[in-house]
């Protein structure tokens, strides 16, 4: 899938290949969804455990899961003017919310060891302050 900003995200594994017990986080890109739209896909993220598995979407990514159900009743981009909601274990990005969306994921993964490292993550990234 090729990004607008012209990167290519390519998978290295089969859906068929994922055990949807293993997973904690899957990421939809972007892009040029036709690629990726699909019962194989619907059926897979169907089969992940919502309280266990993160549900991540942005820009395009957020139609399939929209297409596939997954935003009714839930906050999201279309219920929000925000660059990223997060709704439990689902979160979705406007394409412009690239940074948000990186550090929402990062809360629901655990990557941040507290508020002062979220912080420092935006002010580098999204603020381009620096230390240095």
């Amino acid at each position: 899938i090729r990004t607008s900003e012209g990167f290519c995200v390519q998978a290295d594994t089969f859906l068929k290949d994922i055990d949807p017990d293993e997973v904690t986080s899957f990421i939809i890109p972007g892009g040029d969804i036709a690629h990726v739209r699909g019962d194989e896909l619907s059926a897979f993220l169907h089969s992940l455990g919502r309280d266990k598995s993160c549900i991540c979407a942005i820009c395009a990514g957020v139609d399939l899961l929209e297409e596939y159900g997954f935003l009714e009743g839930k906050n999201s981009i279309r219920t929000s003017k925000n660059l990223a909601v997060s709704d439990g274990r689902l979160i979705t990005a406007r394409p412009e919310g690239y940074v948000d969306f990186a550090v929402e994921v990062g809360k629901a993964i655990g990557l941040f060891s507290d508020e002062a490292d979220i912080a420092e993550t935006l002010d580098f990234f999204k603020y381009h302050k620096s230390e240095i």
